[in-house]
């Protein structure tokens, strides 16, 4: 909370006849005391008594009014996923990928971390810092594209967009957690960790709502088969020598439901579809039951990808060769 603090003018007496201080900003405050001695500065009045007038105190009220948190990271996560698309919905837990946690340094929080390393698990509790703004309802990436409440949903279009993620803890260097599966993006900032406790953070005879139905829909969906046109496997393969591999991602979504999708960044074309995957476009056709990948493009013209922006747009080199080899793909 942001604490405002305002001047004492007077003292008054309220309808319970206890003192309150009168505030410059018109408000009053209750004090502990008659008279109130909680200020470390007095001064006396004109008839030699002592007083807090001209001292200060804590607004409530206006503190109120202006009410915000402030909190800054103890860390933050280090990763190979850039991007949103490169991050999981939920952290899968077959997956053996490692990722890092670096802590802020010269705050003695790895003193903080002592004892941790006996625990299997540990949550985090983190910020969505690339959203900048929230909508009351979304649609989940998974399932039918229906809108629901955002407090029903994993979201982080959120109006605070704080994340918890629970990850498994594999050993702590120092200042440097590592962790296992995640789905957190490179620099996302760390505001807590605390320890899995299955005892109190398991929960049976539990309900899911409308996440159980959904799943139960899509474990009895057939998956579609995916397959690649002579194009697409060629800039597939030059993707991945390049260390760019969106595909792996590309396809564990449209296996399960390649139909246009606002979340999932499906869109229709004229006589195909194309899926947005961070930086990249594919162009696909579903036949029967079957998504047939046509095209890769870069999501950059061009034109866009000059030389201050280098810095900013991930896989930069790639998609500057990549118009070189294939500068109509699109």
């Amino acid at each position: 909370m942001n604490i405002t603090r305002r001047k004492i003018t007077n003292f008054l007496l309220d309808e319970e006849n206890h003192w309150v201080a009168l505030l410059e900003c018109g408000h009053t405050q209750h004090t502990r005391h008659n008279p109130p001695l909680e200020t470390r500065e007095w001064t006396k009045t004109k008839d030699g008594r002592d007083s807090m007038i001209n001292t200060k105190l804590d607004c409530k009220k206006c503190s109120i009014k202006e009410d915000h948190l402030v909190v800054e990271p103890i860390g933050y996560i280090k990763t190979q996923m850039i991007n949103k698309f490169d991050a999981p919905h939920q952290p899968d837990p077959n997956s053996e990928e490692i990722s890092k946690i670096e802590l802020v340094p010269n705050k003695n929080f790895d003193h903080g971390l002592k004892d941790i390393d006996g625990f299997s698990h540990i949550w985090l509790i983190t910020w969505f810092d690339k959203n900048k703004t929230w909508k009351p309802l979304v649609r989940p990436p998974r399932g039918e594209s229906i809108k629901r409440g955002v407090f029903a949903t994993r979201s982080p279009h959120r109006p605070n967009p704080i994340g918890l993620t629970a990850v498994k803890l594999i050993k702590v260097e120092k200042n440097t957690i590592y962790i296992g599966s995640h789905d957190l993006i490179d620099s996302t900032p760390v505001f807590d960790i605390k320890p899995y406790i299955e005892t109190v953070d398991s929960i049976s005879n539990t309900s899911s709502g409308w996440v159980e139905k959904m799943e139960e829909k899509l474990k009895n969906k057939k998956k579609y088969e995916i397959t690649f046109e002579e194009l697409a496997d060629k800039q597939i393969n030059w993707l991945k020598k390049n260390n760019v591999n969106f595909i792996d991602r590309a396809k564990s979504l449209l296996e399960t439901d390649p139909t246009p999708h606002k979340t999932r960044r499906i869109k229709q074309l004229d006589d195909s579809l194309r899926m947005s995957c961070g930086g990249w476009r594919i162009i696909f056709k579903i036949i029967h039951h079957q998504v047939v990948i046509s095209n890769i493009f870069s999501g950059y013209p061009i034109s866009s990808l000059t030389e201050d922006r280098s810095n900013d747009i991930p896989h930069y080199n790639a998609h500057i060769e990549f118009h070189k080899i294939w500068p109509n793909s699109l």
